[in-house]
């Protein structure tokens, strides 16, 4: 089963072949793709399972391409939208020496959607402890959903957003589409490329030895991130 997304309106194309397109890999075959599956997997409105799996076949794609460039075998590329859709909640599926690793979500009052005056929603992230400390300042109440959710309840959204933001601290109202593609922050993104290289010295290109049953098996990523999104990237 294809899948969708939707672009320009009612113009609806391969979310797969327009990242395709949009990435610059059209010459890069994909015959041998297959992508099963579609949203909802989680209730969002947006298509995360979805977009996760074609953005999975698209690295599938890239390394065919290095497997044929040494001379190895392409492989078949199937990917689940389900299981692409797990693979961006990672953190619950984490392995230490080979034994699973329960995750625990600890509760985070700081860290949630509150309704206000306005009747809008904010979302407030307090998930580092300066971060936390701030927002409750600025409420003056202590680290308790039930007082955050009644202070939250007195404040304007844009002005609170406004506030914290001014503080150095993280909130954001929760918009629509279209309220987030008039913002000044939306148009801005919406003019960003998909990928940016930056090129770091002038040094020409050295070989690099690939391996034959991995074909990545030699390359070593120095993975300077913490938290979550940082790691999840750069595992491959």
């Amino acid at each position: 089963m294809p899948v969708y997304i939707a672009i320009e309106g009612k113009n609806r194309v391969s979310l797969f072949e327009h990242l395709r397109h949009e990435l610059g890999l059209l010459d890069f075959p994909a015959d041998n793709v297959t992508l099963t599956g579609r949203d909802p997997v989680y209730p969002a409105p947006f298509r995360i399972g979805e977009a996760a799996a074609a953005i999975l076949a698209l690295q599938g794609v890239m390394l065919n391409a290095l497997c044929r460039q040494q001379g190895a075998p392409a492989q078949q590329i199937a990917v689940d939208c389900r299981s692409a859709a797990a693979s961006t909640h990672a953190v619950a599926f984490q392995r230490q020496n080979g034994h699973s690793w329960q995750y625990n979500d600890p509760d985070y009052p700081t860290t949630d959607f509150y309704r206000t005056d306005d009747d809008r929603f904010i979302f407030l992230h307090g998930g580092y402890p300066k971060l936390r400390d701030g927002i409750l300042d600025i409420f003056n109440v202590p680290n308790n959903r039930k007082r955050i959710a009644g202070a939250v309840a007195g404040w304007n959204a844009e002005y609170l957003e406004a506030t914290l933001a001014d503080a150095g601290l993280c909130a954001a109202i929760a918009r629509t589409h279209d309220e987030w593609l008039t913002h000044p922050q939306g148009r801005a993104v919406s003019r960003e490329p998909l990928i940016t290289l930056t090129r770091l010295s002038d040094s020409g290109p050295r070989p690099r030895q690939y391996g034959r049953e991995r074909i990545l098996q030699s390359l070593r990523v120095l993975d300077f991130t913490h938290v979550i999104a940082g790691p999840t990237t750069t595992q491959g």
